[in-house]
């Protein structure tokens, strides 16, 4: 592993729930430890003392550090290796949601009056990929933005 720069390239702040989803928050985080050379460590070394342990259970903040304390009982944070912490983190702010309705949600989805198509078309795709389409995914896309596009009459 590379040495640490003398100072952080960028920062990543607290997780929060509301803001953000826990599988963006942790793939932003990995983009800034690899700007940072923080690597990880061999499959077979990889335990407590993988340093992207210490920069997770500091960057994500005191109330999802809490959380996460909280889940992982009797057991502490820094006893977890770092896809033990992800795996629980993911698990509990991104449960499992049922297909049924995230496509549902899907299919109700229209444009918004003044919503721009690009703004649409960002909605449309990230409502997408909560319904696990498949490679019948380019024919929904496409099937929701000509029908859910908002005419309006002059």
């Amino acid at each position: 592993m590379a040495a640490a720069p003398a100072f952080a390239i960028g920062r990543v702040e607290e997780y929060e729930e509301s803001k953000e989803d826990i599988e963006v928050y942790i793939e932003r985080l990995e983009h800034w430890m690899t700007a940072n050379r923080i690597a990880a460590p061999p499959a077979d070394q990889q335990d407590a003392t993988d340093p992207r342990v210490s920069v997770l259970l500091t960057a994500i903040g005191a109330k999802a550090y809490g959380v996460l304390r909280n889940l992982l009982m009797p057991n502490t944070p820094s006893s977890k290796t770092y896809p033990e912490l992800t795996e629980a983190l993911k698990a509990h702010f991104k449960p499992q949601s049922l297909i049924i309705a995230e496509r549902f949600r899907f299919y109700r989805r229209d444009q918004q009056l003044g919503e721009t198509m690009a703004d649409y078309v960002v909605a449309l795709k990230q409502q997408a990929s909560k319904c696990n389409f498949g490679t019948f995914l380019e024919e929904a896309l496409r099937d929701r933005l000509v029908c859910g596009q908002c005419h309006t009459l002059s």
